[in-house]
C-alpha cells in the first residue's frame, strides 16, 4: 500500500485524518507480513451502511481461504481476537475496522469499549496484541505505553486511545469512533456518565473535569437538565482554578444559574457552597497552611482559628479535614456561624464526593443533639 493508496483511503471516512509516520509504518507492516493475494474487505461506507440495516453478527476479519480467524469469545460484544503471527497479515490489512489493544483495560474503560461493540452488533472485533510476543508490530505502530487501544483499518491507525485511559477519555474515544462508523450510542446515557466521571474527578484533576464539562457543553443536543450540571462543574473548576478573574467568571456564572431558578440543585449548590468558602478564604490575604494550622490545634474553640484553617486547607486537597475541624467546632459552640461554615463544608463535598453521604449524616446527628439538648 503505497502513499496515495493511504490518502484515497482517509476519503472514505467522514472526516481526513492526517497520514502519521506510525500509520505509513503500519500499512507497511502488514505487506511485509503478508505478500500473498487477499480477499476485498467491505469499505468504511459499507460499514457505515450496516448500521443503518440489520445485519447478521459475526466476525469480519477473515483469512486468505474466507473462512472467519478463530476468536476466543462470542460474548454480545463481538469477536475477542488473539493477533500471532500466523493471523498477523491478514488481519492488519483487513479493511474492516477493528479494534487493537495492547494491555488490558480498566473496568469502567472496558464497559464504555464493550457498549460501543454491542452497538456495532459484533461486527467491530476486539483484536489483542502481545508486545512482548510481536515485538514488531508495536514497534510499527509506535505503541509507548500500556493499556492503549487503537481503531485499525487496512493497516492505519485511524483513532487511538492512549497514555490518558481515563473515563471521560474514554468516553470521547467512543463518541468518534461511533460517529465515524455512523453508530448508534446511547448518547444521553454517555452524557450522565461523563458528568458523574467528572465530578468525581474535580478532587484529583480539576483541568481535565473542565475540559470534560466543555466536551459536553460543545453537544448541540444537550437536554437543559444535562447542561446546568455541566454549568455548575465549569463553576465549581473555575474556583478550583484559585485565580482572581476565574472566581470572578465563576461569580458571574452561578448568579445566572440562580436567576434562572436552579439554586435548589445539588450540583449547583455545591458551586455556591464553594463560593462562599472561596471568599472567606480570599479574605484571610496572604497566610502560611502550617502556621493557620498551629493556632487551629492551639484552640479548636476559636471560630476565627477554625474557619481560617477551615477555607485554606479545602483548597488543599484537605476538604475532609476541613470539615472534621468544622464538625468538632460545632460539637463545642453551637453558634450561628459555626452552623454556616460546618453546613458549607458539607454542601461544597457535593454528591459524588465518597464522604459527602457520612459527612451529611454527622451533620444530622449533631443537630439532632443540639435540638434534644434544648
Amino acid at each position: 500500500m503505497d502513499l496515495k493508496e493511504l490518502h484515497a483511503l482517509s476519503f472514505q471516512l467522514p472526516q481526513p485524518i492526517s497520514l502519521s509516520m506510525r500509520q505509513i509504518r503500519g500499512a507497511r507492516l502488514a505487506r511485509c507480513w503478508y505478500r500473498n493475494s487477499l480477499p476485498s474487505f467491505p469499505s468504511f461506507g459499507a460499514f457505515r451502511a450496516a448500521g443503518t440495516a440489520k445485519q447478521p453478527q459475526g466476525p469480519l476479519l477473515v483469512s486468505a481461504t474466507g473462512a472467519p480467524l478463530s476468536s476466543s469469545s462470542s460474548s454480545g460484544t463481538g469477536p475477542d481476537l488473539e493477533l500471532t503471527a500466523e493471523n498477523a497479515a491478514q488481519v492488519l490489512q483487513s479493511g474492516s475496522p477493528f479494534l487493537l489493544l495492547v494491555g488490558e483495560l480498566e473496568n469502567q474503560v472496558a464497559k464504555k469499549i464493550g457498549g460501543l461493540q454491542k452497538a456495532a452488533q459484533g461486527r467491530l472485533p476486539l483484536v489483542r496484541l502481545n508486545c512482548s510476543t510481536l515485538p514488531q508490530v508495536c514497534q510499527a505502530l509506535q505503541i509507548a505505553s500500556s493499556p492503549t487501544l487503537l481503531l485499525m483499518a487496512k493497516g492505519q491507525v485511524v483513532t487511538a486511545l492512549e497514555r490518558d485511559i481515563s473515563a471521560p477519555a474514554a468516553t470521547t474515544f467512543v463518541e468518534n469512533v461511533a460517529q465515524m462508523l455512523g453508530l448508534k450510542v446511547d448518547l444521553a446515557e454517555a452524557v450522565t456518565e461523563q458528568l458523574k466521571e467528572a465530578e468525581e474527578l474535580e478532587w484529583s484533576d480539576a483541568a481535565l473535569a473542565e475540559r470534560s464539562y466543555d466536551t459536553v457543553l460543545s453537544r448541540s443536543d444537550l437536554q437543559n437538565d444535562a447542561r446546568i450540571r455541566a454549568l455548575a462543574g465549569r463553576a465549581r473548576c473555575l474556583l478550583r482554578r484559585r485565580d482572581v478573574s476565574a472566581a470572578q467568571q465563576s461569580k458571574l456564572l452561578l448568579e445566572e444559574l440562580q436567576s434562572q431558578g436552579h439554586g435548589g440543585l445539588p450540583e449547583v449548590k455545591q458551586a455556591v457552597a464553594m463560593q462562599w468558602i472561596d471568599q472567606r478564604q480570599r479574605e484571610l490575604g496572604q497566610t502560611n497552611l502550617q502556621t493557620l494550622k498551629a493556632a487551629w490545634e492551639a484552640d479548636p474553640t476559636d471560630l476565627a482559628a477554625v474557619q481560617a484553617y477551615a477555607v485554606s486547607i479545602f483548597w488543599a486537597k484537605g476538604e475532609v479535614d476541613a470539615f472534621e475541624a468544622g464538625l468538632s467546632l460545632l460539637r463545642r459552640k453551637r453558634s450561628d456561624e459555626a452552623r454556616q461554615l460546618v453546613l458549607s463544608l458539607v454542601e461544597a463535598l457535593g454528591p459524588q464526593h465518597p464522604r459527602s453521604a457520612s459527612a451529611r449524616r454527622l451533620l444530622h446527628t449533631c443537630r439532632a443533639m443540639f435540638n434534644s439538648s434544648m
